[in-house]
């Protein structure tokens, strides 16, 4: 029988595995928009409009809303400057 640490573990790791495949998914989803025609800044204009509906209709406040979505924002600008660092040296990104 598996200890709790171990099932708890797991569980971790299943979601980052899902959280990654959702994430693939999106970029697909992003270059299926571009061989449409649509400019990359209104896919992320509308990906922003809808996550964030989805995390005001979620959260259980405004507040936590509003925090979720600028830790989203600050994530993601971190993830640029390491990508654009990573790319001044010459690293795959």
């Amino acid at each position: 029988m598996k200890n709790a640490k171990v099932i708890e573990n797991q569980a971790l790791e299943d979601q980052w595995k899902a959280l990654d495949d959702f994430e693939d998914k999106l970029l697909e989803g992003i270059d299926e928009m571009a061989y449409a025609g649509v400019p990359p800044y209104e896919v992320v204009f509308s990906a922003i409009r809808i996550f964030s509906h989805l995390c005001f209709a979620m959260a259980p406040s405004e507040e936590v809303a509003r925090k979720t979505i600028m830790a989203g924002v600050d994530t993601g600008f971190e993830k640029f400057k390491e990508d654009d660092a990573a790319i001044a040296e010459g690293e795959a990104v």
